[in-house]
């Protein structure tokens, strides 16, 4: 039954993909109330963003796309610095020691803030594929959630969450 088969796989396709695009969060919703610890090992509790717009990259340091993203982030840097959006890096189940040498031998914008994740931020925003970015307005309400974007849709999105708030 060549049918049947071709059936099962793309329900099979159909369900691989699914948790990407299922479980993010959707514009519009509030940003979960979160908190981690910064590469300095300090507390981090997103609430004290409240207030503030910023971009949010959730990612590794061995993930060639994660690398492309902060490229793209880099090349919108002025325009984060100049409408004061706070860009945090969110690197998942990486030590502590990998992430500062990545971020040493980086070319790249350094975020304003670096998160270790342990998995408790990924599995609170569902991440089921890296890199993910969320750009989440001042009002804490998430207005995009997306994987791998490249600089024109983020400065595009920018432009829209500033002039709808």
């Amino acid at each position: 039954m060549p049918g049947r088969t071709h059936c099962i796989a793309a329900l099979l396709l159909a369900l691989s993909i699914l948790p990407v695009t299922c479980f993010a969060l959707q514009k519009g919703d509030s940003f979960p109330d979160l908190s981690g610890q910064t590469l300095e090992t300090e507390d981090f509790d997103f609430a004290q963003l409240k207030g503030h717009p910023f971009l949010l990259k959730i990612g590794t340091t061995w993930c060639p796309a994660c690398k492309e993203q902060n490229t793209e982030i880099t090349k919108i840097s002025d325009i984060l610095k100049a409408e004061k959006i706070r860009h945090i890096e969110v690197f998942v189940q990486e030590s502590e020691q990998t992430v500062r040498r990545f971020l040493d031998k980086s070319n790249e914008k350094m975020p304003d803030i670096v998160l270790m994740d342990k998995g408790t931020i990924a599995r609170s925003l569902n991440v089921f594929a890296i890199p993910r970015v969320l750009l989440v307005d001042k009002h804490f309400i998430v207005f995009s959630d997306t994987n791998p974007v490249d600089a024109d849709f983020l400065k595009k999105s920018i432009q829209k969450m500033l002039t709808k708030n």
